[in-house]
């Protein structure tokens, strides 16, 4: 807090140093006052952020590899639903069959679909089983993941 202070201090002095606007006192007041606004708004604790799981959907099967799409993962939509992931939300994929992992975003697919677009598709094979991740930056050390389990179909079974 009193770095913060000398800080700001120290930017007025430059700023202000040939043309005082205002006095130093008022905008130490100032100052005071938005810096308790400041740490009373975020909290202390508030500026370490985690980035855990949010959500896994775990053994999916690869139902297509598109290399001609522009990009991204095709997820049926009432799997990605459940699982609490976005359309155009960032996700990390492992495939279980050869280790291959990337980055890509969602789009939402019909029923039981699972494609691999774009350049990602050639890190996969049609019938591979993938574990598709997504993350949140979050305060809560113990926010539980969403995890949806589905069989060879892509049907949720947990």
């Amino acid at each position: 807090m009193r770095l913060f202070n000398l800080i700001l201090k120290f930017v007025y002095f430059l700023l202000f140093n040939n043309f005082p606007i205002l006095p130093f006192d008022f905008f130490e007041l100032l100052l005071t006052k938005l810096s308790e606004k400041v740490i009373y708004t975020l909290g202390k604790e508030s500026l370490m952020l985690f980035e855990i799981l949010k959500s896994k959907i775990h053994m999916a099967k690869v139902t297509d590899a598109n290399k001609e799409y522009d990009g991204s993962i095709t997820i049926d939509e009432n799997i990605a639903r459940k699982a609490d992931i976005l359309p155009y939300e960032r996700v990390l994929v492992s495939d279980i069959e050869n280790g291959n992992r990337f980055e890509t975003y969602v789009i939402y697919g019909k029923e039981g679909e699972i494609c691999v677009n774009g350049a990602a598709a050639n890190l996969v094979m049609v019938g591979d089983s993938l574990i598709i991740m997504s993350f949140v930056q979050t305060e809560d050390r113990n926010l539980p993941p969403k995890i949806i389990k589905v069989d060879e179909d892509n049907k949720i079974i947990a």
